[in-house]
């Protein structure tokens, strides 16, 4: 049996700049010690009031089948801790991956758009890969096989780029906690029992040190 420690996780997509004030009171229910929001704008940051008990790291996603993705991420570099992509093509994977300036790349698409260039591309300049949780559930049950994404993820492994797990609100505003989160990510996606609990409980240490996010009180969880 895996012990999970209680106030030693984060969620890198768990609330907006909207609702992060009452998502603070859920997280510190929940047992987070850091949250990662969501904001889009200068406003939105101006908007955020940082706290002592409950950690916030500042997050931002472009959709690169936007025109002009790549200006509005250079917009947004300098006002996150964290950047990630979210393409929808493996031209797209592949340019956003080579970008300097974007932190990880999402999956949020069945068809195969991450191949090992990709994650050459992430650990050359110590990206992630991100799967968001709810979409991995609300594929599953319209019968949508991830058999892609496993591919993916199982490249990514190789390469030793991190995977995070996403869990982010669902628009009925359920949290999946974290047995739920990991127990979910193993049934969907195999692999090791071990690796899911390292990639939902919390931020993998080595990608907290190539960030410098410690200093914003985010810990490495011992299993």
């Amino acid at each position: 049996m895996i012990s999970l420690p209680a106030n030693e996780f984060i969620d890198l997509k768990f609330s907006d700049a909207l609702n992060y004030r009452n998502d603070l009171e859920r997280a510190k229910i929940i047992g987070l010690a850091a949250i990662g929001v969501i904001i889009s704008s200068k406003e939105d940051k101006k908007n955020i009031t940082f706290q002592d008990d409950v950690k916030i790291i500042l997050t931002a996603e472009v959709d690169t089948s936007e025109s002009k993705w790549m200006q509005t991420a250079r917009k947004l570099r300098p006002l996150v801790d964290y950047l990630s992509a979210v393409p929808h093509s493996l031209v797209e994977c592949r340019e956003a991956s080579k970008a300097k300036i974007i932190d990880s790349i999402v999956i949020k698409v069945p068809d195969m758009i991450f191949d090992d260039v990709c994650a050459v591309y992430l650990e050359e300049k110590k990206g992630f890969l991100e799967v968001p949780l709810l979409d991995l559930l609300s594929m599953a049950k319209k019968g949508i096989n991830l058999g892609n994404i496993r591919r993916e993820i199982e490249i990514a492994f190789f390469r030793k780029v991190p995977v995070i797990i996403t869990r982010m609100r669902s628009p009925s505003g359920h949290l999946l906690d974290k047995i739920a989160s990991y127990s979910v990510a193993y049934s969907l996606l195999g692999g090791s029992l071990d690796r899911w609990v390292c990639s939902v409980s919390t931020y993998p240490y080595h990608a907290l040190e190539r960030r410098n996010l410690l200093d914003k009180g985010v810990k490495k969880v011992e299993v």
